[in-house]
């Protein structure tokens, strides 16, 4: 198996930080996730991916699933530092599995604002808060811009239905450096926006969700990803 370039972070956040990350994250509904990377390793990372990238008959751009690169990045150590308190109270720590991989390839100019979300759209009881039943990673591989075709997102809609895109509640771009990713509550209202720049808009998606467990029983982290990842 040929290894992918790309490298990680391996010191966890320290408990402050962390604790300002997920507060973040529960009351905008995302977060940018700094340092998951090597910074001078993504940019080989990425062209790696780029020549990975093929065409389908229909034109569609698309990453072969055979590829190791796929899951690599969900390797990185401070995500899994997160991850499980965003899912759930720290006192009853999830398992985390992953659900859903997706590589998001798009050519310049091909995006335009689609807003939607991917859970509740009637909001959460009450208003208040409650722990999400998934959550979104997103990794762009770039310091992105708004002409790079960010992710556009409605701060707080997880929480309180009357935000939403069509009373013209206000919005914000995700925009990461290169070696961080975005966390978000699947709850939000969100749209890709269009990318200006040329080349391919590339965007890697991942979803995960908690696995309940109780005392020590051996059921391994993200176990729905290949074996390779814990190798």
């Amino acid at each position: 198996m040929t290894v992918p370039s790309l490298r990680f972070k391996e010191d966890p956040y320290d408990l402050n930080r962390l604790n300002n990350l997920l507060l973040q994250f529960r009351v905008k509904g995302y977060v940018v996730l700094p340092d998951l990377f090597e910074r001078e390793s993504v940019d080989s990372f990425l062209g790696e991916v780029r020549a990975m990238v093929k065409q389908n008959e229909q034109g569609r751009w698309f990453m072969p699933d055979d590829q190791p690169a796929i899951y690599w990045p969900i390797r990185a150590p401070r995500l899994r530092n997160v991850l499980p308190a965003a899912l759930f109270p720290a006192k009853m720590t999830p398992n985390v599995s992953v659900f859903e991989t997706a590589w998001l390839i798009s050519e310049s100019g091909k995006e335009g604002l689609n807003w939607h979300k991917d859970r509740q759209h009637e909001g959460t009881v009450g208003g208040n808060y409650q722990y999400p039943d998934s959550v979104h990673l997103g990794m762009y591989f770039r310091d992105m811009t708004p002409e790079d075709g960010p992710t556009r997102v409605i701060p707080g809609s997880h929480v309180d239905q009357n935000l939403h895109p069509y009373n013209n509640s206000p919005s914000e771009l995700m925009l990461p450096r290169k070696q961080d990713a975005v966390l978000w509550d699947q709850r939000c209202w969100h749209a890709a926006s269009t990318r200006q720049n040329p080349d391919l808009r590339i965007f890697a998606l991942f979803g995960f969700q908690p696995i309940q467990s109780f005392g020590n029983y051996p059921l391994r982290a993200m176990r729905a990803a290949p074996d390779f990842l814990f190798k």
